[in-house]
Parts: C-alpha cells; sequence; structure tokens
C-alpha cells in the first residue's frame, strides 16, 4: 500500500498528512543529521578506560584531600534565544508579527565564558567565573560595580581563549584555591583544546599548586562535567531570566549592564547545585 501510495496513488497533501503521523508516532522531526568523526565503541570504552585508571592513580597517589575541578569554555550570546512557545501568526490588518528587535551585530555577539565547577559545596561559589570580551559590545569598564557569582570581565583584543588567557585564569585559580580550601590537593580537569596543550599551561599550572589532568579526545561529551550537566542548564536559565527581563521592560531592549547581571544571576541559580 505504502509504495502503491509514494508511486502517484496518493494526493501531495496526503502524503504530507502521511509523514506528519509518522513523525509524531515515531518520535521523529525535520532537520539534519550533525556531521561529526565517529568514534569506535572499542576505541572509546578504551580511552574511557584509560581516563578511569589514571584518575584512581591520582587519587591513590594524593597525600592530602583530593579537591576535583573542571574548566571549560563555552560561547553565550548577547541575544539568547527564547524557548519554544506559542507565537502568533501575522494576520491582516491585526497584531504584527512577534520578533524580537535587535541589530544584525547585537544577534552575532558572542562571549567566551570560563566556567569552573567543583566536587565541593563549600567552595563552588568562591571559584572564579571568567567572561572574555573584546571591549566593544560591553565597553572597556562594565558600569556594573560588582557582580554576582564571582563573575569577572576581562577585555581583550578577541573574546577568544587563548594559552596566555588560559596562564592568567590558572594564576587566579589558584590564589583563590589557596585562600578557599588550603591544605588539600587541587585536579583540574582539561579537555584537549589546543589552548589546553600548550607547554606554559603546564608550568604555570606547577606554580599554582595545580595538577592538570587532561580528557580523552573525542570523548568530552560523555565524560567531561561542565558538558554533561553544567552548560546545557546554564543557557536555558539565561534564556529564562532574559526572556522574564525583556517582558518586564518598556520597550523590550535590553542594555549591556542589565545582560551582565542576568548572567550573574543564572551562574548563582546553576553553579551552586
Amino acid at each position: 500500500m505504502l509504495e502503491k501510495h509514494w508511486q502517484g496513488g496518493g494526493r501531495t497533501r496526503s502524503q504530507r498528512k502521511w509523514l506528519r503521523r509518522f513523525r509524531l508516532n515515531f518520535g521523529f522531526r525535520l532537520g539534519r543529521a550533525r556531521a561529526q568523526a565517529v568514534m569506535p565503541l572499542e576505541e572509546m570504552r578504551a580511552k574511557a578506560s584509560a581516563f578511569w585508571r589514571w584518575m584512581n592513580h591520582v587519587r591513590a597517589d594524593s597525600s592530602a584531600p583530593l579537591l576535583l575541578l573542571n574548566m571549560d569554555e563555552t560561547s553565550v550570546a548577547l541575544k539568547p534565544t527564547a524557548h519554544v512557545g506559542t507565537v502568533g501568526r501575522v494576520v491582516a490588518n491585526q497584531a504584527p508579527k512577534a520578533i524580537a528587535a535587535a541589530s544584525l551585530a547585537e544577534m552575532r555577539a558572542r562571549f567566551t565564558l570560563m566556567c569552573t565547577i567543583c566536587a565541593d559545596t563549600q567552595v563552588q561559589p568562591l571559584l572564579p567565573q571568567i567572561l572574555l570580551s573584546n571591549g566593544r559590545t560591553l565597553g572597556k569598564k562594565p558600569k556594573v560595580d560588582k557582580l554576582r557569582g564571582n563573575l569577572l570581565v576581562w577585555n581583550q583584543k578577541s573574546a577568544w581563549a587563548c594559552h596566555a588567557t588560559l596562564r592568567k585564569y590558572i594564576s587566579l585559580l589558584g590564589s583563590r584555591l589557596s585562600e578557599a580550601a588550603p591544605g588539600r590537593e587541587y585536579v583540574l580537569l582539561l579537555d584537549c583544546a589546543p589552548s589546553h596543550l600548550h607547554t606554559s599551561i603546564r608550568r604555570q599550572a606547577k606554580l599554582s599548586h595545580i595538577r592538570l589532568v587532561y580528557l580523552p579526545s573525542g570523548l568530552t561529551r560523555s565524560l567531561q562535567p561542565a558538558d554533561t550537566d553544567l552548560f546545557a542548564r546554564l543557557k536555558s536559565r539565561l534564556s529564562e531570566l532574559y526572556c522574564l527581563q525583556q517582558s518586564r521592560s518598556v520597550d523590550g531592549v535590553i542594555q549591556p549592564d542589565k545582560w551582565l547581571e542576568i548572567l550573574s544571576s543564572a551562574l548563582c541559580s546553576v553553579l551552586p547545585a
């Protein structure tokens, strides 16, 4: 029946309705398959086993209570996308099309957020969270005096994180940890991004008394805590708070200093848990 249907027995509208029912029944949607490198299962198992063996060695080799940390970078948008909801259609002589007003520069504006998490809820509120900006969107000096959630804004030529930025971050993290968790051994999990593998990074970590452990390449989406448990929740909360603040604004415009406060509120909401 299906073969005859597709050979011309069915009308175009009937075909569309059948495909819609098929997608609803079996949980499919229209879209493109994402292209990414496929790693054989045996290789994934070998890499994951090697990583956990190394972590067991680090734990057994520590002479003091261990503090496990993870830092990763993620891109955050100046204009976060709203959640899926009910949007009015354009009807002649009635309400205009529902849009979020933004310039092309604002829609393209992105920042790098360097998030740090740890396994100790007492230490977590004291860890630095770094926002990298190129200084043009937020200005050379943010108008907000003190941001919550230990959020710091670093202005540099580009909003990308490089090995110089990471050296500065590790130095700051070492000083914060010496105050927040003295007498412990610090282990920082990093992925295999090129900026993380620079030789100067290991030297700086040694000076700051931080032991580096690298996650296996190709498995960060499965093994890195920031990827598995943090970023999706953080960006969802950021979008939720942004839309809430936008609905309270008279003109719907969120200034950069207010956006910083929204980001710090999202960090305060998600990170302590």
